[in-house]
């Protein structure tokens, strides 16, 4: 007989006294949970107290005049970039001058940002 059967059978081979054992858990799992008691957690009037206290101190800033202006510097710090804003060509930071292709045709740029529209032309260089 090879080990790989042995095992298998081993497996398989039912435990003498294990539904007993089973039943004897289940009983004494039972008697535990029926004489348990439950467990309160106090309340901690300080932290309570803070917690009021921030939710108070939150409310006012919310509602005051003081906190819209909070809340406008907030928006101004974490909006990122500007509302309703086109894409605009203003300087080139190194100097120098571009050729910028768009629908109406190529574009030269100077550094200042002034800028001037070479023609009809497909492609440029």
């Amino acid at each position: 007989m090879n080990e790989g059967r042995l095992r298998t059978l081993l497996r398989e081979e039912p435990i003498s006294g294990a539904a007993e054992a089973e039943r004897r858990g289940m009983e004494l799992v039972a008697r535990a949970y029926a004489e348990r008691q439950p467990v309160r957690q106090p309340l901690r009037p300080r932290r309570l107290a803070v917690a009021l206290a921030l939710a108070a101190l939150l409310a006012a800033l919310i509602l005051s005049p003081a906190g819209a202006a909070v809340r406008h510097w907030v928006d101004d710090v974490f909006t990122a970039g500007v509302r309703n804003s086109e894409p605009a060509l203003t300087e080139i930071p190194g100097g120098g001058e571009l050729l910028v292709q768009s629908q109406r045709g190529p574009w030269t740029v100077q550094a200042d940002g002034s800028r001037r529209l070479l023609g009809d032309y497909r492609e440029a260089t």
